[in-house]
Formats: C-alpha cells, sequence, structure tokens
C-alpha cells in the first residue's frame, strides 16, 4: 500500500499482482515471469506522473530491478543511481535505505568493489536513521 501524506487522504493505492490464467500459486521450480512484472511498472508510472514526489523513485527503482534481472548491468547501474537521486529529496528513510542496499548488491555482483561497499554503508546509515539497527 501506499499513502500520500501532503494532504488528508482521499485515495489509498495499491497493487495486487494477479497470478496468471491457470496459475495457482508460484514456485521455486516455477516462478514469476520478468514479463510479469511489467503491469506493476505501468501502474507504479501512472502513480508517478499523478505524484511524482511520492512515487517517482519506486518507478525508478523498479525500472532498476527490471534491468538487474534481465542481465542489463549498464540500465541497472543507470537506474539505480536516477533512483537513488530521485529517493535523496524525499522524506522516506526506509526506501533510501532498500534502494542503497539493492544498488550496492547490484554493483557488487558487477565487482564494483568501493562503489558497492559504500552503498551497503550508505543503507546501514539510513537503515539506523529509520530506528531498524538490527538489519
Amino acid at each position: 500500500m501506499f499513502f500520500d501524506r501532503t494532504a488528508p487522504s482521499s485515495d489509498v493505492w495499491f497493487y495486487e499482482h494477479p497470478l496468471p490464467e491457470g496459475r495457482k500459486k508460484y514456485t521455486k521450480t516455477s516462478p514469476i515471469q520478468v514479463a510479469e512484472f511489467d503491469a506493476c511498472r505501468e501502474w507504479m508510472a501512472g502513480r508517478a506522473g499523478d505524484a511524482p514526489v511520492n512515487f517517482l523513485h519506486l518507478l525508478k527503482w523498479i525500472e532498476a530491478e527490471r534491468a538487474w534481472a534481465v542481465g542489463d548491468q549498464p540500465g541497472a547501474i543507470a537506474a539505480f543511481d536516477a533512483a537513488l537521486l530521485e529517493a535523496a529529496s524525499r522524506q522516506r528513510p526506509w526506501h533510501r535505505a532498500l534502494i542503497c542496499e539493492r544498488a550496492g548488491l547490484c554493483h557488487l555482483e558487477q565487482r564494483l568493489e568501493y562503489s558497492g561497499r559504500g552503498l551497503l554503508a550508505e543503507s546501514r546509515r539510513h537503515y539506523d536513521a529509520w530506528g531498524a539497527s538490527a538489519k
């Protein structure tokens, strides 16, 4: 669920990922397919168009995760960078923490040790600031 706290709530946005026809569940041997996330991305793009302050950084994060999942490493690094830039100005430390963590893991997977470790350290600072020091 996503809440807009800039004004009294008139709408509550949530996205429910429907199972494809004929599927009862996802399993380790029959996992979700990357293309199935496209509808979620489009939904988030609509929210980002309506309220960019609340959702644009999340849209950029989804784009980064998708690029990483399909093996587009340069696209993933660029999209994580865009997500981090957007998240930096938001008052949502849990979003900054999670995006930094995922970006750091992506960098490390690409053997970008210095930037990866720096991003993971930054994510720990954001988690601590949020009060999640056990992470």
